[in-house]
């Protein structure tokens, strides 16, 4: 999967990616040497920069077109063609579907390839692919009125934003039903009145993220506060009938997770505005941060605002997540304030290689069933290799999949004019550090942990432990499940390790770093970081147990060594 499919729309949206704040967790660059000594004698650095923190790589000449150069390549150019034609060969007898070969999810309903089944193994992926057209249609509707109100209000923001509210609204109801949306309304309200009546309260922060979690909490209990769970059937079926019908198409607590984090941007972004907070140096900063930085105006924190905002159509079901200040300032001046704009020929590009990454996706589903081998635990079965390589197709698969999902709403507000961070702003296998792999996977969830959770618990100053509580939330957040705290707990281990081994190169061993063959060890050592992030991210599927199984069965039993060492020298090549 070529990294360069995930270039950014436009050039707001390369911009977003390139100066963190000094708050954020260390990350180490991959850039080459030249590059980086280019940039580190062109480039002042920003004002809160760490000098002494800031890495001076080695110069050394450029590997294109040598021996080594071309032993990478031939691993990338035999490997990656050898590996698709194996998974092809071995998902063939499940096409035809017989006997030992029938397994679930591998059918011929929604398949449009002549002759082919289709993996729909993945349940969220099936019911997207269904609800596509409709979801495109109502994106292009909403967006074509939006223009129309935009040309015909001349200017007059306050009505853009009461369309904003009103849509959302509709969309709440339609997708929720009566119930579902009167417990929603309820619930953005109450948190409304606590950023407005606690706006100035040393306390905010702690009643916003206490009220926030415990409604959280509930609506995975009780799912969505339904009355037959809480009460039991007797009861609900008694005295609250009507509970138990029209709750819409989707329940609210489906969604609820997203909109959660958009209850405590407003509250915090509207703290911080009401307290007036120092804002951080902008000068040089990308649009995006300087939108999302800025304290917005007074009369911008009302709850016709709030609503607009917590509802925004194109972004309520997924996200990407944007903060309020962001999006506020948007809609009054957009991502550039000289501009009010986001580059149509961007966007074009952007559309493009959307349509056509799902295209790809499609007709991989048809010929490549691993999915549901990893669903329906038939890799048990397999050989040590044939184990191995379904781990690293479903990774592939589930990036692929989140990335056109978030591509498609995030372009949906982007043709409205609201821009906001790309989710997969770098491939899948153009990671080998946590905190690059953190930085680039659901980046707009990554950057909304570090400006309300990481950098109040301390930023770099105290990462070493709030990381700990960092993970603990994004799992939780995620699904109260077991598989999902053995995901926190490994990424919390294997990024603790990961700080304190970059750390000590750092600060004890900068000699080293100054060794034409240090890269062989970074590539050694960051092949072993992808082994790590592949284990944490498959105890997502299969908890504690099934992923020391998983293990076991592919880098131990039978050929398991050799397959380990095998795929270590491949990942080092990429590395």
């Amino acid at each position: 999967m070529d990294s360069r499919i995930n270039n950014n729309s436009d050039h707001t949206t390369q911009q977003q990616q390139q100066q963190p704040s000094p708050d954020q967790i260390i990350v180490y660059s991959s850039s080459s040497p030249e590059t980086m000594k280019h940039q580190h004698q062109h480039q002042q650095p920003k004002q809160g920069h760490d000098k002494e923190n800031e890495i001076v790589y080695p110069v050394t000449t450029s590997r294109w077109n040598t021996y080594e150069f071309y032993i990478y390549l031939a691993a990338a150019f035999f490997g990656y063609p050898a590996m698709i034609w194996y998974a092809m060969n071995k998902s063939e007898p499940y096409n035809l579907g017989s006997g030992e070969y029938s397994v679930f999810g591998i059918m011929n309903q929604g398949a449009w390839i002549t002759g082919r089944k289709i993996d729909v193994s993945d349940h969220q992926w099936h019911q997207f692919r269904e609800f596509l057209i409709p979801i495109v249609l109502v994106l292009a509707i909403f967006n074509i009125v939006s223009w129309l109100i935009k040309w015909q209000s001349s200017g007059n923001k306050k009505i853009q934003v009461i369309f904003y509210a009103f849509v959302g609204l509709i969309v709440v109801f339609v997708l929720h039903g009566p119930v579902g949306f009167s417990h929603l309304i309820t619930i953005v309200s109450i948190n409304y009145m606590i950023a407005k009546k606690m706006a100035t309260s040393k306390y905010l922060t702690a009643v916003t993220w206490i009220y926030n979690i415990v409604i959280l909490w509930i609506s995975y209990v009780s799912s969505g506060f339904r009355t037959d769970i809480i009460f039991g059937p007797q009861i609900s079926a008694t005295y609250f009938w009507w509970d138990n019908h029209h709750r819409g198409l989707v329940a609210w607590d489906v969604y609820f997770k997203i909109t959660l984090l958009r209850l405590i941007s407003y509250n915090m972004d509207r703290h911080w505005a009401t307290i007036n907070r120092p804002v951080v140096s902008l000068a040089g900063r990308a649009p995006y941060f300087i939108a999302q930085e800025k304290h917005a105006q007074k009369q911008q924190y009302s709850y016709l605002h709030f609503l607009a905002y917590i509802f925004y159509a194109p972004l309520y079901i997924a996200g990407p997540i944007i903060t309020f200040n962001a999006w506020v300032c948007q809609v009054y001046n957009g991502i550039h304030p000289d501009q009010g704009s986001i580059s149509f020929r961007g966007l074009l590009k952007s559309t493009l290689s959307t349509i056509l990454i799902t295209l790809g996706l499609e007709v991989y589903l048809h010929y490549v069933y691993f999915y549901a081998f990893n669903e329906n635990s038939t890799w048990k079965h397999f050989k040590s290799y044939e184990v191995a390589i379904t781990g690293y197709l479903v990774l592939n698969f589930m990036y692929t999949k989140f990335l056109i999902i978030w591509r498609i709403f995030r372009l949906g507000a982007q043709y409205d004019g609201i821009d906001c961070p790309e989710n997969m702003n770098r491939c899948v296998n153009n990671n080998y550090t946590f905190t690059g792999f953190w930085r680039s996977w659901h980046g707009s969830f990554n950057r909304w942990t570090i400006r309300y959770l990481y950098i109040p618990l301390g930023g770099k100053k105290t990462q070493k432990y709030s990381i700990w509580l960092v993970f603990l939330f994004i799992g939780l957040w995620h699904d109260l499940w077991i598989n999902w705290v053995a995901w926190a707990m490994l990424n919390c281990v294997f990024f603790s390790l990961e700080i304190l081994v970059l750390v000590y190169f750092h600060t004890k061993q900068k000699s080293l770093m100054m060794r034409p063959w240090f890269r062989f060890v970074v590539g050694v050592a960051g092949s072993l970081n992808i082994f790590l992030l592949m284990i944490a991210n498959l105890a997502i599927l299969h908890g504690f147990t099934d992923s020391f199984v998983f293990l076991r069965q592919a880098f131990w039993d039978g050929d398991g060594i050799r397959t380990f060492f095998f795929s270590w020298a491949w990942l080092f090549f990429g590395a």
